[in-house]
């Protein structure tokens, strides 16, 4: 048996997806992740560090996220974590001015690669309301324990009826399966979302 460590290249800022794609974030000629890596991913991917009380993937977050949209801004509600599909998901207060300029950029290259517009301040604006409410409803509902107060004594009943919808719908195994019926249906939303855009 060898006593030799192995030796994998690396490149600062790049990963092995899913799909076999080498995705770098700083070659613009190393094409970023698709839907499928970023369904794949983002289903393995808990919230809240792992920390909540239920298990709840950034995947259903992005789902039900969208479902606060409208039509035209879906497709953004629906991609607004994708670049935690390479990153994974940082809590809010531990990301970096640093962490924050690469996730942009990460995201950026990965709307462009759908043929999508950056987001303007006003679908800036709209993304992240309706996942500042979801997060409020998550708090209560999956969060971790005591947290819901902490973020607002406020409730949001129907976004939290939401939630548990597809805590029913889409159980653990659903989203952490490549062929899961929680992946089947992010990326039929992103197909149908996609022809809405713009």
């Amino acid at each position: 048996m060898s006593t030799m460590v192995p030796t994998v290249p690396t490149v600062s800022g790049s990963m092995m997806t899913f799909s076999g794609n080498h995705f770098e974030a700083f070659n613009p000629n190393s094409p970023p992740p698709g839907i499928a890596d970023i369904s794949v991913a983002l289903g393995r991917v808990c919230r809240f560090s792992g920390q909540g009380s239920r298990w709840w993937p950034v995947l259903l977050h992005s789902m039900a996220v969208a479902d606060l949209l409208s039509n035209e801004v879906k497709i953004y509600g629906l991609l607004h974590d994708a670049a935690e599909s390479v990153m994974g998901d940082v809590p809010r207060g531990f990301k970096t001015a640093d962490y924050k300029d690469l996730e942009e950029h990460v995201m950026a290259r990965i709307l462009k690669s759908f043929g999508l517009p950056p987001m303007g301040p006003k679908t800036v604006s709209l993304v992240k309301f309706a996942d500042d409410e979801l997060l409020a409803a998550e708090s209560w509902i999956v969060g971790p324990p005591r947290l819901g107060p902490m973020i607002t004594p406020d409730r949001y009943p129907d976004t939290e009826r939401t939630i548990m919808k597809y805590l029913d719908d889409f159980p653990p195994e659903e989203c952490i399966r490549p062929d899961g019926l929680a992946i089947i249906e992010f990326r039929r939303r992103a197909s149908v979302y996609l022809g809405w855009a713009g």
